[in-house]
């Protein structure tokens, strides 16, 4: 009998070389009556006198399914094993199903369509069924050959599910389910389904792939979605409608959608042609969907304000601001008769002359729509009006700096001014003191000083916007000292005169030491002389809102300049890691355990909960508020980051990913529970071109001339 240990031996060998001597197969643990039995079983076959080939690829195969096995865990030689497979059996549609799998897993989409092609001669009509399906799938996370396009456009539902006859499926009732819910872009409840709900019997390779193209789907899915409403708040609306009749033309789009797609074009109509959408008055109009299809913008407007959901869909919220901009259109067209030459005349009017209308929805929509369109002056210019059609004249300043704030943000779709117009109309407001205190401190942590001041003239408004008085007295001098120290003045700050005097009992319960770490001014400056212009780039990056940046390997020499200069600046971290490569880096991090107030373990719990619900822009804006206030962050959360940057990434950066990645890593081996990215971090680097932010180092450093 063959000893097992030694055939694995074998064919560890063969992944190598196509041919074997005698000796070899002697050195792996054979015998003489062993090279017999193998030829014999047909296993091996003797290409001349001492020299062997493998009779056929089933052997390897099935070696290559340990490789992959947790317990023999070996990926790279178990690709490689493969590849040997294909190699001798080219034509083997079992081996290409693997392959497959491990394309999907690696998004190696070239080889996913290589294998594919394998796959998809069969004639065995439940094979043909799965092959459909993950074609359909494939279209959602890759540019497909025409000849596939044009297969996926004419499919039906009943080309992806499975048949009577089909007994590899116990529940043949939830795989079609499953298989419904796919084709009708139900991806998140597809995947559900099947993790939650499949017989263990049913999990085989084929349900595998399924659940891996799903959630390959899924996550270039939020990603196209991000990139989606990138496009509309910046007012591209032809080329957002162009990317959902992209989609829509392939392999169709789901309901939200082509909601949004029907507004896009009515709003290209409006804005390119001044053509108002006729009104379809011969439908009965009981929901948004049923408004949307008569193009009734006035209903649709109102069920959205009415809608308790509005505010936390994203969707739902984009839907909101392309709706403000369609009804403000609308109006302007109604008021000026579609007169062109009268709609340029609006935008250049002085701020007397410019309120037209009385009418208080159509100045809202006027006001939003000029603020989409980053004309803030109008805006501005019609504001003063508006608050006092609705009795809220004492709230001008605070709007105002919420205009200022989303300026300063780069926020183009104006959403928090926006939506507190909207609710002041309504008598819905309600002001968050706990709220803009942490805004302050934030901004004044990260030196955006500016804002900083602005959110301390929205608290110093805090008595009368929300009957709670707030001392400014201390945050004002915080501010102060805190940018003085940064260069900046009290004059370019722009803070206004006016303070809220209150008793010193009430003041927030914040310790002086919390709020209290400023270096004097001279130790700062002459600190601050001796680090390299470049390595101060860096660290504003730290600092502008990016949390953590990982630089370049480089010498030991270079990491201690580094890591000298930025242990001299408050709040920032350096963390030296070393690769398995033997390469050494530095990774920047920005931590403020005295900053704004952040509920930790809610916070985290929240982040989980959108990671899980694949929403991953609002996972890393939850686990990026809580990051500042960990000294040494857990593994998972870095690794986790790493999956959402990774998601969400549109246009092929991937360097957020790579870096939360590596320092996922680096953690976890001290964790003691490693973690290895190896194979994806590799893939990323090829992909971006990215191994780190690049620090130009002087030929002469400062600190080692004294």
């Amino acid at each position: 009998m063959i000893n097992f240990n030694n055939e694995k031996n074998m064919y560890d060998l063969f992944i190598d070389k196509e041919i074997l001597t005698t000796q070899e197969l002697l050195g792996a643990g054979f015998t003489n009556k062993d090279l017999t039995r193998l030829i014999e079983s047909g296993k091996i076959k003797r290409v001349k006198r001492g020299f062997y080939e493998l009779e056929n690829a089933q052997g390897l195969f099935r070696y290559t399914q340990i490789l992959f096995s947790k317990r023999y865990r070996n990926l790279d030689r178990a690709i490689k094993g493969l590849k040997r497979c294909i190699e001798i059996e080219p034509e083997n549609g079992s081996i290409h199903s693997r392959m497959f799998l491990n394309a999907i897993v690696t998004e190696d989409y070239e080889q996913a369509l290589k294998s594919f092609a394998v796959m998809d001669k069969t004639d065995n009509q439940f094979y043909k069924r799965d092959q459909n399906l993950w074609l359909y799938m494939l279209s959602f996370v890759t540019d497909l050959p025409d000849e596939y396009k044009d297969r996926v456009k004419n499919m039906k539902v009943v080309d992806l599910i499975t048949i009577e006859k089909d007994k590899r499926y116990s529940d043949r009732l939830l795989q079609n389910k499953i298989r419904n819910a796919i084709f009708n872009h139900h991806f998140k409840e597809a995947l559900e389904l099947s993790k939650g709900k499949m017989p263990s019997s049913d999990k085989k390779l084929g349900s595998i792939i399924t659940e891996k193209l799903l959630s390959k789907a899924i996550g270039v899915s939020v990603r196209d979605h991000e990139h989606l409403y990138d496009l509309i708040s910046n007012c591209n609306y032809e080329e957002a409608a162009q990317l959902l009749l992209g989609a829509k033309e392939l392999h169709g789009i789901n309901p939200a959608d082509e909601q949004f797609l029907v507004v896009l074009q009515d709003l290209i109509g409006i804005i390119n042609e001044k053509k108002i959408p006729e009104v379809d008055t011969t439908k009965s109009i009981s929901s948004f969907s049923d408004a949307l299809m008569a193009h009734d913008y006035e209903t649709l407007l109102k069920i959205y304000r009415s809608s308790s959901n509005r505010k936390f869909s994203k969707s739902s919220k984009f839907m909101g601001i392309l709706l403000e901009r369609v009804d403000s259109e609308i109006s302007k067209l109604k008021l000026l008769g579609n007169n062109e030459e009268d709609v340029q005349e609006i935008v250049s009017e002085d701020s007397n002359k410019v309120s037209v209308n009385p009418d208080v929805d159509a100045m809202f929509t006027r006001i939003a729509s000029s603020l989409l369109k980053q004309d803030v002056d109008t805006a501005f210019s019609l504001l003063e009006e508006y608050l006092s059609s609705i009795n809220k004249s004492n709230f001008r300043g605070y709007v105002a700096d919420l205009i200022k704030l989303s300026v300063l943000k780069k926020d183009t779709s104006f959403e928090e001014p926006i939506l507190l117009l909207s609710t002041l109309s309504r008598d819905e407001f309600d002001f968050s003191v706990a709220a803009y205190i942490q805004d302050f401190y934030f901004n004044v942590a990260r030196k955006n000083f500016k804002e900083a001041a602005i959110y301390l003239d929205i608290l110093s408004m805090s008595e009368e916007l929300g009957g709670v008085p707030i001392p400014t007295y201390d945050l004002r001098e915080k501010l102060i000292g805190d940018a003085e120290l940064a260069g900046i003045t009290k004059e370019e700050l722009g803070l206004k005169e006016k303070e809220v005097v209150v008793p010193q009992q009430v003041v927030p319960t914040v310790s002086s030491e919390e709020l209290d770490e400023k270096v004097p001014v001279e130790e700062t400056i002459e600190s601050l002389m001796d680090i390299p212009y470049s390595i101060t780039n860096a660290i504003d990056d730290i600092l502008d809102d990016v949390n953590m940046i990982m630089l370049e390997p480089m010498s030991d020499e270079d990491i201690a300049k580094v890591v000298d200069a930025a242990v001299r600046v408050p709040k920032v971290q350096a963390i030296t890691i070393k690769e398995a490569s033997g390469e050494k880096r530095v990774v920047l991090r920005y931590y403020d355990k005295f900053g704004p107030y952040v509920n930790i373990g809610a916070t985290l719990k929240a982040a989980d909960e959108k990671y899980k619900n694949w929403e991953y822009q609002e996972a890393i804006d939850l686990y990026q508020s809580v990051m500042p206030k960990l000294e040494k962050p857990r593994s998972f959360i870095f690794a986790r980051l790493g999956n959402c940057y990774r998601q969400t990434t549109y246009d092929g950066d991937y360097s957020k990913a790579i870096d939360y990645y590596t320092m996922a890593m680096a953690q976890s081996a001290e964790e003691d529970v490693p973690l290895d990215f190896t194979d994806l971090i590799t893939d990323l680097k090829n992909k971006s071109k990215y191994n780190g932010k690049k620090i130009e180092m002087p030929i002469q450093y400062k600190k080692e001339c004294n």
